[in-house]
């Protein structure tokens, strides 16, 4: 027996592949976390190995101007900072935050996860463009230490 104030919405009938979609987009939401923090992780690393790479090149190689003023020499260490800064957010990704849930309810769990995975995407994103930043520096130097 049905309910009189119950509203029945109408809607398209089901394709032979919903329940496919459905289910992939069931994993897409349940590996979102997992995927982004594998992202940092990633670019944590390869941050070791460019700021490793760089430091080398600048304490074996003579790379740095000897004889240029200090001012011309910090902006050798520009992409340092910048990878640091990159470190720095991917980092950010990474760490767990105290979070207080209603577990009765869906719709602020919901809302607690999309707004909590978007600002972990924003950090990864933002930690991206400040690793590329920093690259873009690098090759800027190489050209100008060149020429």
């Amino acid at each position: 027996m049905s309910d009189k104030n119950e509203i029945i919405l109408e809607s398209p009938p089901s394709q032979p592949g919903d329940d496919f979609w459905l289910e992939q987009g069931q994993k897409m939401v349940e590996k979102s976390p997992e995927n982004v923090k594998e992202a940092a992780k990633a670019i944590i690393q390869g941050l070791g190995l460019l700021q490793s790479i760089y430091l080398a090149i600048l304490g074996f190689s003579g790379f740095m101007p000897p004889g240029e003023p200090f001012y011309i020499k910090a902006v050798f260490l520009l992409p340092l900072v910048l990878w640091l800064f990159a470190l720095y957010l991917s980092l950010g990704v990474l760490l767990t935050e105290a979070t207080k849930i209603n577990l009765f309810s869906p719709e602020e769990i919901r809302e607690d996860f999309n707004k909590t995975l978007l600002a972990k995407q924003k950090e990864l994103m933002n930690s991206y463009w400040a690793l590329s930043a920093g690259l873009f520096v690098v090759i800027l130097l190489i050209i100008f230490r060149i020429s």
